[in-house]
């Protein structure tokens, strides 16, 4: 019978700084798969469908798009005004986000968040204006309201209750 010797750090054809990492990673993984832990899924193998439902991300029902700009006197007016009223649907699901028109580099920027966001016709529609909040079904792209610096906090509240299906 032959044996085999396992290399020594002197004969191993890695360097030590390499083979130590690779040697403590090689048994983290084997100790984890005989302990059954890499195995351990979602739950998905056993049908648990409540656990799928805990680990689905939520989904906003309304995305808020604040046109706004630095000098626009209407900006000024309107930005505050949601604020105290966004917080009464904290626990709701609404996300508003702000296109900043201020200058090219700002409108730039909010540019490539709409096309990220996939709002780049809505964003290009409306970039030569400022001042307002448009309501978007973000699944739809259908436009749930439109807010405005006319709008007392109460009259913003209900557009945003009507959006959201309340």
């Amino acid at each position: 019978m032959r044996t085999t010797t396992l290399p020594t750090p002197q004969h191993c054809p890695l360097p030590t700084a390499v083979a130590r990492p690779l040697l403590i990673a090689l048994m983290a993984m084997a100790l984890l798969s005989a302990t059954g832990f890499a195995q351990q899924g979602s739950g998905a193998q056993d049908g648990d469908d409540t656990r799928k439902s805990e680990l689905k991300e939520p989904v906003p029902k309304v995305l808020g798009i604040l046109f706004y700009a630095d000098w626009c006197a209407s900006c000024k007016v309107l930005e505050p005004n949601p604020e105290p009223v966004m917080k009464r649907f904290d626990d709701q699901p609404i996300v508003v986000t702000r296109f900043d028109m201020t200058d090219d580099t700002t409108k730039y920027k909010s540019r490539l968040l709409a096309n990220l966001l996939g709002f780049g016709d809505e964003f290009q529609e409306n970039e030569r204006k400022t001042g307002f909040m448009l309501l978007i079904d973000p699944k739809t792209k259908q436009l749930l309201g439109r807010l405005t610096k006319t709008h007392s906090e109460e009259e913003l509240a209900r557009e945003i209750e009507r959006s959201l299906g309340r």
